[in-house]
């Protein structure tokens, strides 16, 4: 998943050199991929921490 991440960030510096109307959708797309990819590995740091700490769970709640 962080290869993804960082294959995506890559193509994003490559496309903002080329700015046309579809690089920009295409751009877009990447961006919608990246921010859904944070937020997997947003709840899956969530998760780990309620399993090795419960009580931090309980404290973000």
């Amino acid at each position: 998943m962080l290869v993804v991440t960082v294959v995506t960030i890559l193509v994003q510096i490559w496309l903002s050199f080329n700015s046309t109307v579809v690089t920009s959708n295409v751009r877009t797309l990447i961006m919608k991929l990246c921010w859904h990819e944070a937020e997997i590995l947003h709840l899956l740091v969530d998760n780990c921490r309620y399993f090795t700490n419960p009580r931090y769970f309980r404290l973000r709640q």
